[in-house]
């Protein structure tokens, strides 16, 4: 009870303060009424209150992110999984912010896009070149750019040729049914 009325309190008090502060490894935006207002950076900004301006804010430092291992079959025909790490700034971050929904998600799908696409049209002697780094840093960058967003580095920490797992399993799968009686 007394949780729930220091949470309505609380609640209530955010609608009263009349200024926000953005951290000094922050930008942000304020939006007067859900439009776009200006942008913010870091420092002291005076608000409407009652919800009539609002500020979203991001990071603007320098950023990494984890992209999921995914297994790529190459130009030459090798099963092999792959993960990278895209290290990023936020340069514009009006697109950042207000252009793109969920923009971690957004870098994940074009990242791994660019990366599927370049890594399935080389061979695996191809892909151990220290330039593959170079060439899908330029792919992802001019992707993510309109999102507000500069790419300085991929990374890929893991490039391994591997069997690929279903297509064992498919295999056992076929001797278990040609080892099976027939009773036709």
């Amino acid at each position: 009870m007394l949780e729930s009325l220091f949470n309505f309190l609380s609640s209530l008090w955010r609608w009263f303060i009349p200024f926000s502060v953005v951290d000094q490894w922050e930008m942000g935006v304020i939006l007067r009424l859900g439009k776009f207002r200006k942008v913010a950076d870091p420092g002291f900004h005076w608000l409407i209150p009652f919800s009539v301006d609002r500020m979203m804010v991001a990071p603007a430092v320098v950023q990494t992110h984890r992209l999921s291992k995914q297994s790529i079959t190459t130009k030459d025909g090798k099963q092999i999984v792959v993960s990278a790490v895209i290290k990023f700034t936020v340069t514009d971050i009006r697109a950042f912010l207000l252009d793109v929904f969920q923009s971690g998600d957004a870098i994940e799908d074009v990242s791994m896009g660019g990366l599927r696409k370049i890594i399935a049209s080389k061979t695996w002697d191809e892909c151990q070149h220290d330039d593959l780094e170079e060439e899908l840093k330029k792919a992802v960058r001019a992707e993510v750019k309109k999102f507000g967003i500069e790419v300085q580095k991929v990374t890929l920490p893991d490039l391994a040729c591997i069997r690929s797992i279903r297509l064992l399993q498919d295999k056992l799968t076929d001797e278990h049914d040609r080892a099976q009686p027939s009773y036709s």
